[in-house]
């Protein structure tokens, strides 16, 4: 992807990344250096000017549309969850089971019960989500995602507002999905998490992402 610009006035330059099954890439930079932008542009949600966008083979141009049938097969995790404040834990994971996969209730609500269960959320099938922790949220969010069985995982500051004891549970939970085979991108800030969790690193800085197959790139956030 060559000058790729992002919304209105951020542009990246020679921004190009391959996402493998099973990889854990993670992407770091200060605040406004368009990390969110990326995400929301492999997922449809924001359109770009110029480059293109591969995903599973469809290639995605400035001057077609997403295509629709990759709609809720790329999971995207926001910072701030995206749950439905009127909707049960339950009612979360199964609704775009039902709207856009079009299975019938039973079926998404059991594999909805599948993956929360999965997840260590067994007992908060009913529950809101103003009645979760923040790691109780963030797992939900994912299992929502993960129940519609993505052809990859995209994470948003996965670690912002979890208390240390959610952040390693957080760790656990992403090494699990991508030993089974789930390519997941999270971006963050969280240097610590960062080296952590990924098996490739990048670093997001003037438009120029830098990646490496050691976290000692890291170190570039520190001269930023």
């Amino acid at each position: 992807m060559v000058e790729k610009k992002y919304g209105k006035n951020l542009v990246f330059s020679n921004l190009s990344l391959d996402l493998n099954q099973g990889e854990i890439l993670t992407i770091s930079g200060r605040s406004g250096s368009g990390k969110t932008s990326l995400i929301r542009i492999i997922a449809g949600l924001t359109d770009f000017t110029s480059g293109e966008l591969i995903i599973d083979q469809n290639k995605i141009s400035p001057k077609t549309r997403y295509p629709k049938h990759l709609l809720g097969r790329v999971g995207v995790v926001f910072q701030d969850f995206n749950l439905f404040p009127h909707m049960t834990v339950l009612q979360n994971v199964s609704l775009a089971l039902k709207v856009v996969k079009k299975m019938n209730s039973s079926s998404a609500n059991n594999l909805a019960i599948k993956h929360l269960n999965r997840f260590g959320l067994k007992k908060k099938y009913n529950s809101y989500p103003n009645q979760l922790s923040g790691g109780e949220k963030q797992r939900v969010a994912i299992a929502r995602a993960i129940a519609m069985k993505p052809l990859v995982l995209l994470l948003d500051e996965p670690t912002s507002n979890l208390d240390p004891t959610s952040i390693l549970g957080v760790q656990t939970l992403l090494k699990e999905l991508a030993d089974d085979g789930t390519p997941i991108l999270a971006v963050t800030h969280n240097m610590t998490f960062a080296a952590q969790i990924g098996n490739t690193f990048g670093v997001l800085n003037n438009g120029v992402l830098t990646l490496s197959d050691s976290s000692d790139i890291l170190s570039q956030m520190n001269e930023i």
